[in-house]
């Protein structure tokens, strides 16, 4: 019977230890996010937007960015949205819950602070990309590690990402902010924007009044086959009810998925914004 006691001692001794090992390296974590946070919002716009900042722009590109910042308000450097609604970990499934808020500066950086479904799944994290280093940290209770990635590659989507985040920054897709268009047709124009090691080419479809009516972007990915990472294409559609924050108008419900060529267009992304500072 001691022999049992002593066997059971030791492994909760050995689970307390691995419990504080677990708080101590999320803490380290928080700690680092904070500070990427921090930076990530610290650029605050000053000029003013004005209609002739479009002109030269192809005209998709120029009705969607009149549609969207109303003359004279300040060129935000960087937003927190508070975006909310559903997440798909089967896409095949119903969603779970979710509760994030976004913080953006294009093509600095973002931080994706998340917390997805309750309970018993209750499933906390965060995505970031910050001076060139993307890098994803997600744990179930806020504690044990489900997904802890970063790299090269992992760095190169996140920065793809970084990128088609502009859709809710219209700022950033401004010439002034170094964005280059391209035209496509009568309703679309791609966007142009460097981040850091990613030139990334965001398509941009409107409707007659500028309104958003799908955008598709190119991001390096391995969801077709884990590890085999190369380019597929990212879709953001849906789009409804518009509203104004600050000077810029967007829309706060939104899908967004991977069209996959073995599966086609499957959303898992629900999206439904409730806030948004500009900055």
């Amino acid at each position: 019977m001691e022999y049992l006691y002593g066997f059971l001692i030791l492994i909760a001794a050995c689970l307390v230890i691995w419990v504080i090992l677990l708080v101590s390296k999320r803490t380290k974590f928080n700690a680092m996010i904070a500070k990427m946070r921090e930076d990530i919002l610290s650029e605050h716009g000053s000029v003013k937007f004005e209609t002739s900042m479009v002109e030269e722009l192809p005209e998709p590109a120029a009705r969607f960015l009149l549609h969207a910042i109303k003359p004279g308000t300040v060129i935000a450097k960087s937003a927190i949205i508070q975006i909310d609604g559903g997440f798909k970990i089967d896409t095949d499934k119903k969603p779970l819950p979710m509760y994030s808020t976004l913080n953006i500066n294009v093509p600095k950086g973002l931080v994706w602070d998340t917390s997805i479904g309750s309970g018993f799944m209750s499933i906390k994290g965060a995505d970031y990309y910050y001076e060139g280093e993307g890098g994803q940290d997600i744990r179930l209770w806020d504690l044990i590690p489900i997904v802890s990635t970063g790299g090269q590659d992992i760095s190169k989507s996140a920065a793809g990402r970084v990128a088609s985040e502009s859709t809710l920054l219209p700022s950033a897709l401004l010439p002034l902010n170094g964005t280059k268009w391209i035209p496509e047709d009568e309703n679309s124009a791609t966007a142009v924007i460097d981040v850091h090691v990613e030139e990334v080419k965001i398509k941009f479809t409107v409707d007659d009044e500028g309104r958003l009516v799908e955008v598709s972007v190119q991001r390096w990915s391995d969801q077709g086959q884990p590890g085999k990472f190369e380019y597929m294409e990212f879709r953001v559609t849906d789009f409804s009810d518009e509203v104004e924050y600050g000077g810029y108008t967007i829309p706060t419900k939104f899908n967004a998925g991977w069209d996959l060529k073995e599966t086609g267009y499957k959303p898992f992304f629900l999206a439904e914004i409730s806030n948004a500072e500009y900055r």
